[in-house]
């Protein structure tokens, strides 16, 4: 049984959720590339199947004897099955809802936040020659918070890493200050990442 044949299910929020984001990027003025799109989606499909898996389980155990999984699986993408699922269960539909709209609102954000600071990320990090094209994102690298947002770690075409915190890192910047001014004036020798 591979359960990744699930994800049929998911289609028309995955579609939805893809169309908003261009939308988000396109108000914002920010492109948005394939590749990106590509690395960010796993994240929402994640969520989607994390709320979704038990209830679709669930169903097909009560036609296993009469339909094959993969024949279960087809049937999730007809119009009347998606149906009889969302009316028999409002709550995970809203919750779909809700994680689809979450993913745009962090996706968006990021990719924009990430477009702005681009030059910036690269100088202070990798060097100003560094090709910062984004491959791989993975959020979920720490508790979500403020609509489903979390700390995401990314990774570029050129193997950089980078970790991302969805919030002001203004205190962390403080906390260096700080801690270098404690090894300029002492015989300590404290390390904290790059902010």
């Amino acid at each position: 049984m591979d359960l990744r044949k699930l994800a049929r299910f998911y289609d028309e929020h995955t579609l939805l959720a893809e169309h908003e984001l261009r939308e988000y990027c396109l108000t914002c003025q920010v492109p948005l590339d394939k590749s990106y799109l590509h690395a960010v989606m796993p994240r929402l499909l994640y969520n989607l199947f994390g709320l979704t898996h038990k209830v679709l389980l669930a169903q097909y155990k009560c036609v296993a004897a009469s339909v094959s999984f993969d024949e279960f699986c087809d049937s999730l993408q007809q119009p009347e099955i998606r149906a009889f699922f969302f009316s028999r269960y409002p709550v995970m539909r809203r919750w779909m809802d809700v994680l689809a709209m979450q993913w745009v609102q962090q996706a968006g954000e990021l990719l924009v936040r990430f477009s702005a600071d681009k030059e910036a990320i690269g100088a202070r990090f990798f060097g100003s020659d560094a090709k910062l094209e984004i491959s791989a994102v993975q959020f979920g690298a720490g508790d979500a918070h403020c609509g489903g947002r979390s700390v995401a770690r990314l990774e570029f075409a050129n193997g950089c890493k980078l970790i991302y915190k969805p919030r002001s890192l203004r205190i962390d910047a403080h906390l260096v200050e700080l801690v270098d001014w404690i090894n300029l004036n002492s015989a300590a020798d404290l390390r904290l990442p790059a902010v």
